[in-house]
């Protein structure tokens, strides 16, 4: 297992780097780092069915999971989809954007035309909630923009999803709208990139925009709507968190609601992820894994919006056959486990 790629042992993917070795369960997410002795235990004298290892766990008991992980059977691709149960999916509306980030996964874009028609999207989210998945996160692209989008909200409550969120940059969400929104009782997630209004619009590359977001999360909170706002850091970006959380906060959006996260090397991002750890699990943190999946503007399946290098399927074959039916595993393992930790983060 010693070197620079992960490898399977049982359900958890491996990796050594000759300093540290970690261990990501692919069926709960949990991630486990082992340093010093306790790598030491799990490479030396027959591995995890060695002595030491078997002294470790005693010691150890937040191993005893990983242990049981580390020997059971290498989980399908339908038991890795699915992790411990459906979670949230993911509907891009449409590929267009009144923004155009520099650092965007979807590649959206103010002349991009790729739109899911309301009779695409309402079957998807029936195949949804056919499947379990109590979530829907409708983005983009930004989802405002979509023509049907107050009956798709529609759709979903009809469909009695719990959880109905937009994921939007708020340039688009007027007064209006944010009253339908806020009746219908929709969640709402955008995007800040720095308390710094030249900073945000140079990562944005549209005039204006940081006032015009910050304008929308203030109508939103004011209405009594939940918001969550995503900051992605990007080198170049000044950004001060305690700053950033203040002025958010001056707006009625609470510290908890708040996340930092990396820049992705998906789309226009330019940054890629390496090993198993990005940052978002530290130490012997536990996080049981939902699965996800995303039904993109073009139609396609993927297991998140950052996993675009792992097609499942294609919506004319439906979700069932990309999640559930599909047989064998997932061609790329250590792929599959970044866009996991990645999912997490949007």
């Amino acid at each position: 297992m010693v070197g620079s790629e992960a490898s399977y042992v049982g359900r958890c993917l491996v990796r050594d780097d000759g300093a540290r070795l970690e261990a990501l369960d692919l069926l709960t997410g949990d991630h486990t780092r082992l340093e010093g002795r306790l790598r030491d235990a799990a490479l030396r004298e027959g591995g995890p069915r060695g002595p030491l290892w078997a002294a470790a766990l005693a010691v150890e008991p937040a191993l005893r999971a990983l242990d049981d992980a580390l020997r059971a059977p290498r989980p399908t691709r339908a038991e890795l989809l699915r992790g411990t149960g459906f979670g949230l999916l993911f509907v891009e509306l449409t590929a267009q954007c009144n923004e155009r980030c520099t650092h965007c996964y979807a590649d959206a874009a103010p002349e991009r035309t790729d739109t899911l028609s309301r009779d695409a999207v309402r079957d998807v989210l029936a195949q949804g909630r056919a499947l379990g998945f109590p979530d829907v996160q409708f983005t983009g692209g930004d989802p405002l923009l979509h023509p049907a989008l107050l009956e798709l909200v529609d759709d979903a409550r009809a469909l009695g999803f719990e959880r109905v969120e937009l994921f939007t940059n708020g340039l688009a969400l007027d007064p209006a709208r944010v009253e339908a929104l806020a009746q219908r009782g929709v969640c709402l997630a955008f995007s800040v990139y720095s308390e710094q209004a030249a900073a945000h619009d140079a990562v944005t590359r549209t005039p204006n925009s940081h006032a015009r977001t910050l304008r929308a999360i203030e109508r939103a909170r004011a209405a009594g709507m939940p918001v969550r706002v995503a900051v992605t850091a990007m080198d170049g970006v000044p950004c001060d968190p305690d700053a950033l959380r203040a002025l958010l906060a001056s707006l009625g959006v609470p510290g908890g609601s708040v996340r930092f996260t990396q820049s992705r090397s998906v789309g226009r991002g330019s940054r890629a992820t390496g090993g198993l750890d990005d940052g978002s699990r530290h130490g012997l943190a536990s996080k049981e894994r939902s699965g996800k999946a995303c039904v993109s503007s073009g139609g396609e399946i993927f297991p998140c919006i950052f996993g675009r290098a792992l097609p499942l399927g294609a919506l004319e074959d439906g979700l069932a056959a990309a999640l559930v039916s599909a047989p064998g595993e997932l061609p790329d393992a250590a792929r599959f486990a970044r866009a996991l930790d990645a999912a997490e983060d949007h």
